[in-house]
């Protein structure tokens, strides 16, 4: 099973490179490596990583903060490594972010365990992010449809299903998206009234 790519972030390579050495054969396409917070943020979203692992804490973050960042802005799969100290301080919060955690040291078998519950959360998370990213592509066409509609209406003297029949029937007859035909009648009204 390839679970994509795999975000390793660590505070020096040295660390980076033994989690690398850890992780299941052939289950990752990709390994990149960030040793701080600041350039995992710069770095994750450009990478097409579907897995982020944060070896914490970092030299300039708790850890914990970089994973609630990354949870809000990208579909990714976080697990976090934490003292075991630490570890029911924060596996509270973390869960609460859908952030997995677990305590150092961590042992092989474990962490190839965690790595693959993440992996299967990870594609979970994809495919609601792009059924929710095709909702806001359709609720936006529905907008563009509407206000090109009420255009009609105003300045055609059209009733509400003739304007509707008058875009179906143009972008029939032209081949084209409903959207862009609002598109094209929304800059051809709001262009006149200016």
């Amino acid at each position: 099973m390839t679970a994509g790519g795999i975000f390793l972030v660590s505070g020096t390579p040295a660390t980076a490179e033994h989690l690398a050495a850890m992780l299941p054969a052939g289950m990752f396409s990709q390994v990149h490596t960030a040793c701080t917070a600041a350039e995992a943020r710069r770095r994750v979203g450009e990478s097409g990583c579907s897995l982020v692992l944060i070896n914490a804490p970092l030299p300039d973050d708790n850890g914990l903060a970089l994973a609630r960042d990354l949870a809000a802005r990208h579909p990714v799969g976080l697990l976090l490594l934490v003292k075991g100290e630490l570890f029911e301080t924060l596996a509270g919060p973390a869960q609460q972010a859908g952030i997995g955690v677990l305590p150092k040291p961590v042992t092989r078998p474990v962490l190839w365990m965690a790595l693959r519950l993440t992996a299967a959360a990870a594609a979970r998370l994809q495919t609601y992010a792009q059924q929710t990213d095709s909702l806001r592509r359709k609720v936006e066409d529905l907008r563009l449809i509407n206000r090109a509609k009420v255009l009609l209406i105003q300045h055609l003297a059209m009733t509400e299903p003739e304007a509707h029949r008058c875009l179906e029937k143009q972008a029939m007859d032209q081949c084209r998206t409903r959207r862009s035909v609002a598109e094209e009648i929304i800059r051809t009204y709001t262009e006149s009234a200016s």
